[in-house]
Parts: C-alpha cells; structure tokens; sequence
C-alpha cells in the first residue's frame, strides 16, 4: 500500500513539474490544505456557449494514480448544474456534501461507464496537464439537445453568479500555511 503511494507522489510531482514548465490556458492549480493527493483547481472555458465562465473544482488523487484516474469535483455553491451541462450531477459521497461531479469517461466518476470502447476512457499515460485540458473542452461543450439549451438570460445569469462566489482555502506554499480568499 505505502509503495502504492510512493509511486502516485512521484508521478503527482512530475506531472506538477510539466505544468510549472509548461503553463495551461485558463488553468490555475493549487495543493489544498495539507494533504499531497488534494489540488485546488481554477479553470476558466475557453470557448462555447461558456466561454469565459470561471469556476473552481477539488482535484482528488487516489494511491492508484496513474493506474487509476482522478476524481474532480465542483466546490458547492457555484451555479453550474445540469441545467448547464448535460453530464453534471450532484456528488452524494459522504464528506462531499454539495458538491457537483461529471459524469465523464475519464475520470473516477462512480457512473459505471462503458470505458472498454475504443478511444473511451482512463489511460495511464495521462497526466495532470491532459486530464485538466479535456475537462476545460468537457465542460465548453453542454452536450444538451437544441431545444434544452440556455437562452441568453439564462447564461447571463450563469456569468453573473461567478461575481459573488468566495471559498476560503488553507494553501501551503514552501515556507507556511495561508488562508488564501478565492474570488472572481
């Protein structure tokens, strides 16, 4: 189990090194809190009906990773939902109360997707950077049928929302822990 880990931590930290090398568009990440396998990611859409739209998500490695994808969750209390995106339900897994997960074959989703198809699903060679960069492309496109998706109020009111969500964070940089205010 500890070797497990180990090798997660050193691939979490390559995979951190190739984004400080190599920054993302519209991709901020973060450790959160103390623990090594949490990030703090902000990302905004690029592109679609969203673009512009910031929100920010939990980041969850497992012991498993790279052998098994991440979990991504939406931090509570920012207005995407179905609504919005055809493949975002609400998350009821205990601790994570409120909180909003894709379904999205690429990710630990507990959704029980078809993945063995070809050009579905996990694969190991993924990194941080790629897994970031499908979910900013995931979520520009709401995969919602013509008639269901939002009129133009509707994604002003999406936009505007952004405005007034705040999260507190502990972020640990090299030196000491800060409480780290996130706002738009």
């Amino acid at each position: 189990m500890a070797s497990r880990r180990i090798v997660a931590l050193k691939r979490i930290a390559n995979d951190m090194r190739e984004i400080s090398k190599c920054p993302l568009e519209g991709i901020g990440i973060a450790p959160a809190e103390e623990d090594p396998m949490k990030f703090i990611i902000n990302l905004e859409i690029m592109m679609g009906l969203y673009e512009g739209y910031k929100l920010q998500l939990l980041l969850l490695m497992s012991d498993d990773y790279p052998i098994k994808p991440p979990k991504i969750l939406i931090y509570p209390n920012q207005m995407i939902n179905s609504r919005y995106h055809h493949h975002i339900f609400d998350a009821y897994e205990a601790g994570y109360e409120g909180y909003k997960k894709f379904c999205f074959d690429l990710l630990d989703n507990d959704f029980h997707m078809n993945t063995s198809a070809e050009y579905t699903g996990w694969n190991p060679a993924y990194t941080i950077s790629t897994i970031l960069l499908q979910v900013q492309n995931f979520i520009s496109n709401p995969d919602l049928p013509e008639d269901h998706l939002p009129n133009k109020a509707q994604i002003e009111k999406l936009m505007k929302s952004m405005e007034k969500y705040a999260k507190t964070f502990l972020v640990k940089d090299e030196k000491e822990v800060n409480l780290v205010v996130h706002t738009w």
